[in-house]
């Protein structure tokens, strides 16, 4: 009971910082886990592997801009082969650009510098809309949901092709809230263009109701590989650049109300999240079977059912 007291108390005292998203950093980190540790390795190997096919030196920083663009061209073309190995080899290479070619840079900020002119350039050429056209591939594709619901657990091997996919698109749309929120007007039309791309339908389907049927395949254990991390952390920075934050929120509601003639809403959803206590976690697994253990574990009762065996009981008594 007294750690139970302080657990609550120190609960009670912590402190969020109540907002639409953390920094750009922890928004990047979050969509890895530990075990894609060693993918990392996979997307120098594929960026290494494609330069010594061009003919180039394996150092991205080096190339000019005009080589830059004709790789990323390459790269593209290359997206469209019918070999999937081959697809998933650019598409690998692609991501490696897009994490701001780490291997070779000395300090985070200047691999950050690099992811951001790296993804400016690489939706300049069309690998948004490229990678959309990879996921519904992938999505529709049947071979990989049987096999991965014919296996007891599903392992990272199932979804590595979606990962790829995913992280591309997701570092994209991340890279872009984070310049939207800047207010800089170095890439200010490329973002305006974005805005719009994913508030209008891709190939007849919204990007935001594509990536909510994923969850419902997964949840409905249609696509048990689906990996809804990823899934629902595009999803999330999906709705945050087309449709806004908490504060166009509450813009948008007070100006609805006022073209009704309605009072202003003094309430805050936000503001009163903020001074809410944090509240108690729910009871865990193991406690909950605790409990149900120490109710077996108590000696049962007779209880006698029938009336005229209950009176011949008491008469022998």
């Amino acid at each position: 009971a007294r750690f139970r007291w302080e657990q609550c108390t120190r609960i009670s005292r912590s402190r969020f910082v109540y907002a639409d998203a953390d920094s750009h950093t922890n928004e990047i980190a979050e969509l890895y886990s530990y075990t894609e540790q060693a993918e990392f390795q996979h997307n120098v190997k594929a960026f290494e592997d494609q330069m010594e096919l061009y003919k180039l030196p394996p150092c991205w920083q080096k190339l000019t801009d005009a080589d830059q663009n004709g790789i990323i061209l390459k790269l593209l073309d290359q997206l469209d082969m019918s070999k999937k190995n081959l697809r998933m080899k650019a598409a690998r290479c692609i991501l490696y650009l897009a994490q701001g070619c780490w291997a070779e840079v000395q300090s985070d900020q200047e691999q950050q510098a690099w992811a951001r002119k790296n993804v400016m350039m690489l939706y300049r050429s069309g690998v948004f809309g490229a990678f959309v056209e990879l996921l519904n591939l992938e999505i529709d594709n049947s071979s990989t949901a049987n096999i991965a619901m014919r296996k007891i657990a599903v392992s990272l091997a199932d979804s590595v092709d979606l990962r790829v996919i995913l992280s591309v698109l997701y570092i994209i749309t991340e890279v872009m809230r984070a310049e939207k929120e800047s207010k800089s007007q170095e890439y200010d039309h490329l973002v305006s263009t974005f805005v719009t791309e994913i508030t209008y339908p891709i190939e007849d389907e919204l990007l935001s109701v594509k990536l909510l049927g994923m969850v419902t395949q997964f949840c409905t254990g249609m696509a048990p590989h689906f990996p809804m991390k990823k899934v629902l952390l595009l999803l999330w920075k999906i709705s945050l650049v087309s449709l806004g934050g908490m504060d166009t929120l509450k813009d948008l509601k007070d100006k609805y109300r006022a073209a009704a003639g309605l009072l202003q809403n003094r309430e805050d959803t936000l503001e009163i999240s903020k001074v809410m206590r944090a509240s108690s976690p729910p009871i865990t697994a193991p406690s909950n079977d605790d409990n149900q253990n120490a109710k077996r574990s108590r000696p049962s009762r007779r209880v006698c059912t029938n009336p005229s065996q209950s009176q011949e009981v008491v008469k022998l008594s």
